[in-house]
């Protein structure tokens, strides 16, 4: 094994923390150009055949590098990626929640390319081989417009590859949420996401239905909804919502089922009416 750190021009004390390692840690530099070619530089730097990502101060679960090689390796079809959940922890390692994201399961499971256009059901920190990622065109470099859904963009182009994207139903990653993570930025992340699927759609739209790009349209526009209630714009956020019922009436999915419950697109439409009307009469939030 080695450890590469790929610092993209970073303004804090994580390169001489990185070279306090001394050998066991190579620290590589470059100048700022985002998430996506970091990784790229990370996969052609690797001395060896398989990487795992681990985004700025999340850490391996214990025994996650060997599990992830174990299960590569006794899958009969080569996986093109084999991903695991995260327990989510505070900047002081404290769990956040005692579920793991996605929830845990036993062995593995294929996540098809409709599920992997929708959204992304587990943390980046997976295992693959760089010559494949690299033959796909690695993750996207053009930070302006994909910054935040770099990994989505990959995952969606392994899924469409014919290579299985597995799901390992094992914790491989404990991920740190605070304010400054690279996710906080709703907003940005709706653009992103929003150009994510549109590029997917141009590159492999005859891999999928019409209703199942509708569907995951239709999805996307209820999380562009979320994050507009989220800081008080109940216009757009219902905008957001009409435009998702127009597309798609029904969503059946059981992993957003599992995430979000029943009809949750209803009950987001209730919230958000509620939340409108009580901001307007002055009353306080409902507990």
């Amino acid at each position: 094994m080695e450890v590469l750190v790929v610092d993209d021009e970073s303004t804090d004390d994580s390169v001489a923390v990185a070279n306090g390692y001394g050998e066991k840690v190579r620290c590589i530099r470059q100048k700022n150009q985002g998430v996506g070619v970091a990784r790229n530089t990370g996969m052609r730097e690797a001395a060896h055949v398989f990487v795992i990502f681990l985004d700025a101060d999340d850490m391996l679960a214990p025994g996650a590098v060997r599990r992830f090689l174990k299960t590569y390796l006794d899958e009969a079809v080569e996986p093109g990626v084999l991903a695991g959940s995260a327990l989510m922890v505070d900047r002081d390692t404290v769990p956040l929640d005692r579920h793991p994201h996605p929830p845990l399961f036993a062995g593995v499971r294929q996540i098809l390319l409709e599920e992997a256009i929708m959204f992304t059901p587990f943390a980046p920190t997976v295992l693959a081989k760089k010559d494949f990622l690299l033959s796909l065109g690695g993750f996207e470099t053009d930070d302006r417009t994909y910054r935040g859904s770099e990994d989505k963009s990959m995952w969606i182009k392994v899924a469409a590859s014919g290579r299985p994207l597995l799901l390992l139903g094992e914790v491989v990653v404990h991920y740190r949420v605070h304010g400054s993570s690279m996710s906080h930025n709703g907003l940005r992340q709706i653009a992103s996401s929003h150009a994510i699927l549109q590029r997917a759609q141009n590159d492999f739209g005859g891999q999928l239905s019409g209703a199942a790009w509708n569907r995951a349209w239709a999805f996307s526009y209820f999380q562009a909804a979320i994050i507009h209630s989220e800081i008080k714009r109940e216009k757009d956020a219902l905008m957001f919502l009409v435009r998702s019922f127009m597309l798609a009436p029904v969503i059946r999915h059981e992993t957003l089922r599992s995430r979000y419950g029943s009809l949750f697109r209803v009950k987001r439409f209730l919230k958000i009416i509620r939340d409108g009307l009580q901001s307007r009469l002055g009353l306080a939030p409902a507990v």
